[in-house]
């Protein structure tokens, strides 16, 4: 149906037609930029532009049509996804795997379907959690700092992983507290967390306790491109590499705290940038320079 209407769309001479004025609206286009060293090349980013009605029509459609191919590729998925579900109800490893989990068969379908199922949530040694972010594009105006160098202008990408399952010993607070009444208790609110009260707490206690905590190591990747899913991908990989691996793939230079990370496709290839050679050199220089 939704496709006969965009057909209907794409022959509507009235949406298409010529018009001398012009529609100011936001889209994603290629904008030229320049580096630092005078090379120009693209960047692909969401701003202003000024276009014809038909122009800005055909864009809309387009979005639409695009939108209408993914929505049916994830249907297709799905589909695929249940049809295997159901191949493997009807096999006879379902029994075992429903043993496995102490639960019926129905349980382990839904298991099965679920991310959310506390099997699936249950991180090992073998697993990491990726969260990543983009901060604002920054322009960058010393040279250089004690770690490494970096473009004029660039997007930082913040990852936090969380990894390596363990008991610990954290201290906990074990401060008492007493809520007193307010006389707003009967107030209506749209949040209960943000509802008025009154909190006496008592003598602040804390306690050290055994608990599974995680480890959290967090990574900046810093670039010339603006944020984009490419960026974001092939950061994680490199992440990814550096715990199974020791050395990042794509990166151009490395550092963990002021000590350079090899960089190659294989162990046997990995070594530290000629990135960081030159900035220790440098480092160097500035260290004899002020001993003297």
């Amino acid at each position: 149906c939704l496709a006969a209407r965009l057909t209907l769309w794409r022959a509507c001479k009235t949406e298409h037609a010529e018009s001398g004025a012009l529609v100011r609206y936001r889209k994603y286009a290629k904008m030229p930029r320049t580096r630092g060293d005078g090379t120009e090349y693209f960047e692909v980013e969401f701003v202003y532009v000024e276009e014809s009605p038909k122009a800005m029509t055909q864009t809309m459609l387009s979005a639409v049509e695009t939108y209408l191919e993914h929505r049916r590729a994830h249907l297709y998925a799905v589909k695929q996804r249940e049809l295997c579900i159901e191949k493997l109800k009807r096999a006879g490893p379902l029994a075992q795997l429903a043993a496995s989990l102490g639960k019926t068969e129905a349980e382990a379908i839904d298991a099965l379907r679920s991310c959310e199922h506390p099997k699936h949530l249950e991180l090992t040694d073998h697993d990491i959690i990726i969260f990543t972010d983009f901060a604002a594009r920054v322009k960058y105006e010393n040279a250089s700092s004690s770690t490494c160098d970096h473009p004029n202008i660039g997007t930082i990408c913040i990852a936090v992983v969380l990894h390596s399952p363990a008991d610990r010993h954290v201290t906990k607070d074990m401060t008492e507290s007493e809520r007193q009444p307010t006389g707003l208790e009967d107030s209506a609110v749209s949040d209960p967390s943000k509802a008025a009260q009154t909190v006496t707490l008592g003598k602040r206690k804390q306690m050290v306790v055994v608990e599974k905590t995680l480890q959290c190591d967090v990574f900046a990747g810093y670039s010339e491109e603006s944020g984009n899913a490419r960026y974001d991908q092939t950061f994680q990989r490199d992440i990814v590499a550096f715990y199974k691996l020791g050395h990042f793939v794509h990166a151009t230079a490395a550092t963990s705290r002021g000590v350079p990370v090899p960089i190659g496709k294989d162990a046997a290839s990995a070594k530290q940038s000629d990135y960081d050679t030159e900035r220790l050199k440098r480092e160097e220089a500035k260290s004899a320079a002020k001993k003297k």
